[in-house]
């Protein structure tokens, strides 16, 4: 039974930051009011020239992200023809399902990697494992600042910035396409400040009821443990 204790306290060390910097990832790419900040800060349908209002560009990418929409396709009247047309390429609506894919497998993965270290915590504070319990959650904050930096680095590194592209999206995009001028490099620096953001806010409150539920018993001032 100690091993068991020990692996599962290792997972909260390891795996605890990954799993709720994942999620903070995963929440950001899929809030309307993420896409309305880009779309109204860069008035990217008015860029590339297309006749949709910015909120309901925004609320198209977000509800295609919760799975509202099944598809990756946004018709528009072409004034030209009198016909709705799509206005984005297989290859890019492809690539969008790919990358809501991948998002969703990530978010079930998360969800079942949080049993084990709730098992952790359990486990650890009833055996009287607190304070070992504390220092396993302060040794993932420091894992949580080296995953966020292997992340910027990713984003700000050519080379693998390119390798994210072709796992989560299958490639880069065209500049023939228009995916290429909404996923700009700003947008997804924005995207990960905000994730990043998220995942503070989040460990915040982990550490908060950490520290609360492994807080050690008081009577008359003095920890039970030391009392004769």
């Amino acid at each position: 039974m100690v091993w068991v204790k020990r692996v599962l306290l290792c997972w909260v060390v390891f795996l605890l930051p990954l799993v709720i910097l994942a999620g903070a990832v995963n929440l950001i790419v899929r809030m309307p009011d993420f896409y309305q900040f880009e779309f109204n800060r860069t008035e990217t349908p008015k860029t590339i020239n297309l006749n949709v209002k910015n909120d309901d560009f925004a609320d198209f990418f977000s509800d295609f992200m919760w799975g509202k929409k099944k598809e990756f396709e946004l018709l528009v009247a072409n004034d030209a023809t009198d016909q709705e047309e799509s206005v984005f390429p297989p290859e890019e609506q492809a690539a969008m399902e790919r990358f809501r894919t991948i998002l969703n497998l990530v978010s079930m993965a998360g969800a079942v990697a949080l049993l084990p270290a709730a098992a952790a915590y359990y486990l650890w504070i009833r055996d009287g494992g607190k304070e070992q319990l504390r220092r396993a959650f302060l040794a993932s904050v420091a894992l949580l600042v080296v995953y966020a930096g292997f992340c910027v680095f990713g984003l700000l590194s050519p080379g693998p910035s390119e390798f994210l592209k072709d796992v989560f999206m299958g490639g880069s995009f065209s500049e023939d396409g228009l995916l290429y001028y909404v996923f700009t490099k700003k947008f997804v620096l924005h995207g990960a400040a905000a994730a990043g953001a998220v995942t503070a806010i989040i460990y915040l409150v982990v550490g908060m009821a950490t520290w609360s539920v492994t807080r050690p018993y008081r009577m008359f001032g003095r920890d039970r443990r030391t009392r004769r």
